[in-house]
């Protein structure tokens, strides 16, 4: 292009003398991802019109240093290989992993929209590191007896809805009272991956009398204290508080309760599909699955095998 302008320069003075072309102080050959990135972050979290999570933010800008490698490369020079090798650093959490990838495909869509680059490589890149969201040490079946025989202390029942439930904690943290069905006994949330997002799980029967006297208490969310909804890192201080009393190992988390579904739905036999439904693991082709009565019914069935 900067030949080809050059030329029409030339040409149109007849080509009688020589014209001095000076090449713009930056095309857009010449972004780097850092340049890519600053243009594109400004466009989605300072855009007035739009309200988007302090979260999404941070862990936009969490993922931003992870890429450092890519920060002072051109954008056009960047390839499937340069994105892969800072994925392929099995150094980072699962969920890191899920955030870089995730920014680099807005990145990568931000710089072919306008014409940065004429080829998006990042649909071309995985992470081949397995999913580590259920690490942790599971309850046995003794320490879950324990809460049930003190189930009437505070808070105790949370850590049960949990285990019985398998949501992450900030899922049911955050999840609007309206999402929360008695009638029909089901929650619906999720707020990680795609394919976790908008999941539908039954309530079971053994914590549904716990569930139900918290969602008649009110409020907009289904824990909630003082009055506000309690926020992740309160949640964490009550947890550990709660496994402190009654004499638990107090190196269990919070996510220790998904890792307790997840291992109580495999002992019980439970449906393959149904497992990865209820946790909201990635389906190929079920993606963007809209459950039916009769897949409520499915996990319904297959959650009551705990």
């Amino acid at each position: 292009m900067d030949a080809y302008t050059a030329l029409v320069i030339y040409n149109q003075n007849n080509g009688a003398s020589v014209i001095k072309y000076e090449k713009p102080m930056t095309s857009e050959n010449d972004i780097t991802f850092k340049e890519v990135y600053d243009r594109w972050y400004q466009r989605k979290y300072n855009n007035q019109n739009k309200k988007l999570s302090r979260s999404s933010e941070d862990c936009a800008r969490a993922a931003y240093k992870k890429c450092k490698n890519l920060h002072d490369i051109k954008m056009s020079d960047i390839k499937a290989a340069d994105m892969q090798r800072i994925l392929d650093d099995f150094s980072l959490s699962h969920a890191t992993m899920e955030h870089i990838k995730n920014l680099m495909r807005q990145t990568s869509k931000y710089a072919l929209e306008f014409d940065i680059i004429h080829k998006d490589y990042s649909e071309f890149i995985t992470i081949n590191k397995r999913d580590d969201d259920e690490s942790g040490v599971p309850f046995i079946a003794a320490e879950i007896a324990l809460l049930w025989d003190n189930i009437d202390k505070p808070y105790v029942d949370t850590i049960l809805i949990f285990i019985y439930s398998g949501w992450r904690a900030n899922e049911l943290l955050k999840m609007p009272l309206g999402n929360i069905s008695m009638s029909d006994k089901t929650m619906i949330g999720g707020n990680k991956t795609r394919s976790g997002k908008g999941r539908t799980v039954p309530i079971h029967p053994k914590i549904s009398g716990l569930v139900e006297k918290r969602y008649s208490e009110g409020g907009s969310r289904l824990l909630m204290r003082d009055g506000k909804p309690v926020t992740y890192d309160v949640y964490r201080k009550i947890f550990k508080g709660v496994l402190l009393d009654l004499g638990i190992d107090h190196t269990h988390t919070a996510h220790d309760c998904r890792h307790t579904f997840s291992t109580m739905l495999s002992d019980a036999g439970c449906d393959p599909l149904a497992r990865k439904l209820l946790l909201g693991h990635s389906i190929s082709d079920l993606t963007d699955r809209v459950y039916t009565h009769k897949d409520i019914s499915f996990l319904r069935e297959e959650i009551e095998k705990i």
